[in-house]
């Protein structure tokens, strides 16, 4: 699945739109098998939202969150530098490896990666 997330500067605001988006991935998702859900969240991990995709498809980066998921060169406002709303989730049985945010000077946000094994 890939998401573009309801946009809000308040990045922790767990707002109904919000609430609204996490629960209507969820449900598609759990139609699914071997569920990857990627993309701008718009959201950090500690919004409220993620936190309820996160407890059924873990993020690839639970243990190693990147420090930002923006491209500095593109961004003005320092708050964009410690703050990451792109992010991999995935199904339980999916193991990921070599998970990275490369500093390229794509878009005004960097990519995030992933490879997984079917467990």
């Amino acid at each position: 699945m890939n998401v573009h997330g309801v946009y809000d500067l308040d990045g922790d605001s767990y707002s109904t739109a919000r609430q609204q988006m996490g629960e209507i991935i969820l449900q598609i998702a759990e139609l699914l098998s071997n569920v990857i859900i990627a993309g701008d969240t718009n959201a950090p991990v500690s919004n409220q939202m993620i936190k309820e995709i996160a407890k059924v498809y873990p993020s690839v980066f639970a243990d190693n969150p990147p420090k930002s998921s923006f491209n500095m060169r593109r961004k003005t406002d320092p708050g964009y530098g410690v703050v990451a709303v792109d992010n991999i989730f995935a199904s339980p049985n999916l193991r990921s490896f070599d998970t990275s945010v490369p500093d390229i000077d794509i878009s005004d946000h960097l990519p995030v990666i992933t490879h997984f094994v079917i467990e």
